[in-house]
């Protein structure tokens, strides 16, 4: 499936303290892990979540502007 292997990384304007400290802290913790090599499946495995909560996660992170998408692990 292609979902779980879609792969985000980081804006750097988005590091700042007053930008973290406006995130929830489940939306922090996929914040941090995203290393722009790690997939939605990766993380939800670390965190112990589903690969659909990471993906809302994401999607609310995405529309914020606080991240982007790199394309997909294998589709390089």
């Amino acid at each position: 499936m292609i979902v779980r292997q879609a792969i985000f990384r980081v804006v750097l304007t988005a590091t700042t303290k007053k930008t973290l400290s406006s995130m929830t802290r489940r939306d922090r913790i996929v914040f941090s892990l995203l290393d722009g090599k790690r997939t939605i499946r990766d993380i939800a495995l670390l965190i112990h979540r589903t690969e659909p909560d990471v993906t809302g996660t994401l999607v609310s992170l995405l529309r914020s502007g606080y991240v982007v998408y790199t394309g997909a692990n294998g589709a390089r």
